[in-house]
């Protein structure tokens, strides 16, 4: 692994019988360019940033699988991990909503050079959601989206891989990357590819 280089993580997860996935993105981007950890250093810590911060928004019937590591420019290199890390809201009081309902951040860009980026989280209950209105713990929306634009950092606690929008050509090549200067709840959603009968 090189300074530069652009590592993507999946986050896969199971939620009611369906496989549900949300992709991240990071630069390697260590001070003096200096690599001295690996990707398995990274999922740790993004393990900690982000899955950790997630797990209060989901419920209980879901469960993160695995996350795994990819170097998009050198895909001989990656790594996985299990986790088996299931939602904190308990499912024994509130219904759990169906696998497309979801809560959208936007990941703002920093140039114009991509679209904004956003993510849409599965595995709500009906407590969490009135009518559009999106009803849950606010300061659990707020650690989660502060999360998302926070750096990975190695096992001493130094900066190394900020997190980065991209924008994938023919082959599954990055053609374009794009530092992301925040992230915010925007919405309650919906997404067609994890309804019945669409995706996985």
């Amino acid at each position: 692994m090189d300074a530069g280089d652009v590592i993507r993580f999946v986050d896969r997860q199971v939620y009611l019988l369906q496989q549900v996935l949300n992709v991240y993105y990071y630069l390697v981007d260590p001070p003096g360019g200096t690599v001295n950890f690996n990707l398995e250093d990274l999922i740790a810590d993004f393990v900690t940033r982000v899955i950790s911060n997630v797990l209060p928004l989901q419920n209980d019937q879901l469960t993160h699988v695995q996350v795994e590591a990819l170097n998009m420019f050198n895909q001989a290199e990656n790594a996985t991990e299990v986790i088996n890390m299931a939602g904190a809201r308990s499912t024994s009081v509130f219904q759990p909503l169906p696998s497309f309902m979801a809560i959208n951040f936007q990941l703002v860009r920093d140039t114009v050079a991509t679209r904004n980026g956003s993510k849409r989280i599965a595995g709500l209950e009906e407590d969490q959601v009135n009518g559009n209105s999106y009803t849950g713990d606010a300061g659990e929306l707020e650690d989660f989206q502060d999360g998302l634009a926070l750096p990975l950092q190695n096992v001493g606690d130094v900066e190394v891989a900020p997190p980065v929008i991209v924008r994938i050509g023919p082959g599954g090549v990055v053609t374009a990357i794009n530092p992301i200067i925040g992230a915010t709840f925007t919405k309650l959603t919906s997404q067609k590819t994890r309804q019945v009968g669409h995706g996985d």
